[in-house]
């Protein structure tokens, strides 16, 4: 209910926030249009990696991170593992496609369950409405229910190749 985090921000609060919408939102792309597109989506975990994370912090944390953090933190392509693993697994693509198939593959590259949060219905719904709007201000429509309509881009991913 706060997409911006208009009241209460931390930095730590909203990488929380945005890494369980990018689960709700994958839920809820696959309760709507994955089973027609026979796709199935997937979110995942890829580990603590190392980044660029502290580009913007003074010079002398950035030497400590890249001297000390390499000791703990996994390389690119070792993060890269649970993407391969989702995009190339032959037991994955074997699994049947259905509304509620989508699913959270941790840094182990295991199929397992995301926060609890992270399956409420109603809120991954709500989430789904907002981003529409933003990404589509102009294409779509509000129903008496509140609800977002957008059958017609709906149409058109269908149609793709």
């Amino acid at each position: 209910s706060n997409l911006t985090l208009a009241s209460g921000y931390t930095s730590l609060r909203a990488y929380g926030q945005s890494k369980l919408a990018q689960v709700m939102f994958c839920y809820e792309l696959q309760r709507r249009v994955a089973p027609e597109l026979k796709l199935r989506c997937f979110s995942l975990h890829p580990g603590n990696v190392l980044t660029d994370v502290v580009r913007s912090l003074p010079g002398v944390i950035q030497w400590l991170y890249r001297v000390t953090m390499p000791k703990i933190l996994l390389s690119g392509p070792e993060g890269a593992r649970a993407t391969l693993f989702a995009a190339t697994s032959s037991a994955l693509a074997q699994e049947p496609i259905s509304a509620n198939s989508a699913a959270y593959i941790d840094q182990s590259c295991q199929v397992s369950p995301s926060s609890k949060r992270s399956y409420d219905v109603t809120q991954a719904a709500k989430l789904w409405d907002e981003s529409v709007k933003l990404v589509f201000p102009d294409d779509c429509a509000t129903s008496e229910t509140g609800s977002v309509s957008w059958s017609h881009i709906e149409r058109e991913m269908l149609r793709a190749p």
